[in-house]
Order: structure tokens, then sequence, then C-alpha cells
């Protein structure tokens, strides 16, 4: 019900800012990316809003959800048989959490944000 009315948690919609999802088209508009690189980024950030939802505010996220979903892909298993572990490579891992980086940057930049969440957490480093 509240959904319908444009509120949530008693707010109205417009006083909590962009949504994760929102902020999402905002950068895709602008960017005007390639089929192949918005692809890409809608990927990425699909994996990310099923950690976080894609209805929560964006300045909501914190680094602890950046944290859940880094974690989410060090544990997720990849699509290749060349890989020798059966999970996502450290390279791959590093891009997903770039491009969900660039996004939330964008935000910062366009005074969506205050800060990025995923500053600092695009670092990845796997045992051997």
């Amino acid at each position: 019900m509240k959904r319908t009315k444009g509120e949530i948690a008693g707010e109205r919609q417009e006083e909590q800012g962009i949504t994760v999802d929102g902020l999402l088209d905002a950068y895709l508009a602008e960017r005007k990316l390639g089929s192949k690189s918005e692809f890409e980024v809608r990927a990425a950030f699909r994996r990310f809003t099923a950690i976080v939802g894609g209805d929560k505010p964006a300045r909501e996220v914190s680094k602890a959800d950046c944290r859940a979903y880094k974690s989410s892909l060090l544990a997720a298993p990849s699509n290749r048989s060349l890989s020798k572990d059966g999970r996502l490579s450290p390279v791959s891992v590093k891009k997903l959490l770039g491009i969900c980086a660039t996004v939330f940057r964008y935000g910062v930049g366009q005074g969506h944000l205050d800060t990025n969440p995923f500053e600092g957490i695009t670092r990845v480093v796997r045992g051997v």
C-alpha cells in the first residue's frame, strides 16, 4: 500500500533519494554504452541488487552491503570449466566490484550520494 502511495517506511520516496535501480538507470542513460558494455554493467548490478534490493535508496547502501556482495562473488561458481577451483577468478571479482563502484562514483558526482560505499572494497586478495 505504501509503495503505491510513493512512501517507503513512512517517508515519501523523493525524500529518500534515488533508488539503487534508479541510480543504474541514470548512469546508463547518461553514458550511452555499447550493447556489450551495457549488458556487462546490468549483469554486475543484477547480482548486486540480488543482495541489497533494487528498491533500496542508494544513500542507504552501506559498506556492509558491499562486503556481502564481495563475499557472494568470492563464493560464486564460475561458468567456465577452465577455472582451477570452480570459483570466479580474482580478476572477474575485481571487475564486477569495479563496475558497481563506478556507478556509485557517478552517483556521488551527480549529488545523489555523499560517499561511495564501494571505496576501498574493490581490492581482491585470494590465497593460492
